[in-house]
């Protein structure tokens, strides 16, 4: 367990050490968290940070969740501007992108949850690298078009083998 999680327990009661048993960081400031509001942020940085994060469009607390862990990750590959539900115009449509990070004037995006096999494609043509981050996950995979991905979850369903059924 990470030590400045051990030394910031250390300093709580006995009642409120268990509150924090799920071992959850915050996002931003690396603080053990409750994380009642399934954001990913402590208490502080999401009251400062609340307008920021709240959405345009009825989202639920777990996809706003991954598009604070996809900003983290393009963070960490080294996006200099990264935007949140950004209208994107791919052909004669338009989506919204979850989140989108630029490097080195490439566009990198990571499509958080489900998404359509159309648009993922639409979208896989027109950027230069596409990550699909599924429910339940921390870190994102790299898109191919010959992969088979959930348009619930988002997770990959080409490396799940089909059981058949016994008669």
């Amino acid at each position: 367990m990470n030590p400045k999680y051990n030394e910031i327990l250390a300093r709580k009661k006995r009642t409120a050490a268990t509150w924090y048993s799920d071992g959850k960081l915050c996002i931003q400031c690396k603080v053990p968290i409750v994380n009642k509001n399934n954001t990913g942020l402590c208490r502080i940085c999401y009251r400062s940070d609340s307008n920021h994060y709240k959405s345009s469009r009825g989202e639920s607390n777990k996809h706003r969740y991954l598009k604070l862990v996809a900003a983290a990750f393009l963070k960490e590959q080294g996006c200099d501007n990264i935007d949140m539900e950004l209208v994107f115009p791919c052909r004669d449509k338009f989506f919204i992108i979850d989140v989108i990070g630029y490097k080195d004037g490439n566009r990198i995006v990571v499509e958080c949850g489900g998404s359509r096999t159309k648009k993922l494609e639409l979208v896989y043509k027109t950027v230069d690298l596409l990550y699909i981050l599924p429910h339940g996950c921390n870190q994102p995979y790299l898109y191919q078009p010959e992969i088979n991905v959930c348009h619930i979850c988002g997770n990959n369903t080409s490396l799940k083998t089909k059981i058949g059924r016994i008669a």
